[in-house]
């Protein structure tokens, strides 16, 4: 299971053991026959700085995949707000540092 949490500096919090690194993978390459490619969804990883994650994702299994390359703003989830949807809220609600500039790799 990946289980991340948010501390103030942006980076991740976690054990070893609970994360998946970008250098790690490619080391799970073999599992490229379990993703259905003709799904046309996307791997979305919501958190900050996730976009060469994102891209690493996509050039390792040859699926869509999403990141943002800049901070997110997890808080836009309890705060009133006209995009109903609460992964496009984080996806476009611009922090102090600007806009998350969600990139997308297909």
């Amino acid at each position: 299971m990946l289980a991340l949490t948010h501390i103030s500096e942006c980076r991740a919090a976690a054990f070893d053991k609970d994360m998946i690194k970008t250098a790690d993978i490619s080391k799970k390459a073999s599992l490229m026959n379990r993703f259905n490619k003709s799904a046309n969804q996307v791997s979305k990883f919501y958190g900050c700085y996730t976009e060469g994650f994102a891209k690493e994702w996509n050039k390792t299994f040859s699926v869509s995949a999403a990141g943002a390359k800049e901070k997110v703003d997890f808080g836009v989830v309890n705060r009133p707000s006209n995009i109903m949807n609460i992964l496009e809220r984080i996806e476009k609600a611009p922090t102090s540092a600007g806009n998350p500039d969600w990139t997308e790799y297909k």
